[in-house]
């Protein structure tokens, strides 16, 4: 698994990946949330509960959806999961957070 990751990690670098292109990804993608979802989180919030997701997804594409397709982020919301590590120009050079089960 290790290996895995090591290897998609480097072509994904190798790749170019940027900030951009994730954008633009998620803005092309025909992802949609239950309906009442934005009410539950948003009434989650009002309440002060703390809400979790944690994910084998990377943390970056999360914030992504959200931000494009609920229109909002929420004070009370937190990822959990593994995250990108961009340059000042948007490229890809590593990532963070990796999990490692034992």
């Amino acid at each position: 698994m290790e290996e895995w990751w090591g290897k998609t990690h480097a072509l994904l670098i190798e790749g170019g990946l940027t900030q951009k292109a994730i954008q633009n990804s998620v803005a092309k993608a025909t992802i949609a949330f239950r309906d009442g979802v934005t009410e539950l989180f948003e009434l989650l919030e009002e309440k002060g509960v703390p809400v979790l997701i944690f994910s084998a997804c990377l943390a970056d594409m999360i914030e992504e959806v959200l931000k494009q397709k609920v229109h909002r982020s929420f004070k009370n919301v937190r990822i959990v999961s593994n995250r990108m590590v961009f340059d000042e120009n948007g490229h890809l050079q590593s990532f963070k957070g990796i999990t490692y089960w034992i």
